[in-house]
């Protein structure tokens, strides 16, 4: 499990890696690819008073919604 502190600390450790943040999502955009169609979800994830965006992709739509769990995904460009 990542921190949001600790990508903060070090966005390139986390750049183009897999993570996993546990947290409140608070927004939520679902993207649909043009051909070949992939669905992406990029979350705004709250962990105490920090948050950050990750995002994660499949080849089938996606169903995030706001609340609490664990998301596993990829950091956005890198960074947060």
């Amino acid at each position: 499990m990542t921190r949001i502190s600790e990508i903060s600390n070090d966005p390139g450790k986390y750049a183009g890696n897999n993570i996993k943040i546990s947290g409140k999502v608070t927004d939520v955009e679902n993207v649909q690819s043009p051909p070949p169609v992939t669905y992406t979800a990029y979350m705004q994830i709250m962990m105490g008073q920090e948050k950050s965006w990750a995002a994660t992709q499949a080849q089938e739509p996606l169903n995030y919604e706001k609340g609490n769990g664990t998301y596993g995904g990829w950091l956005p460009n890198g960074r947060f």
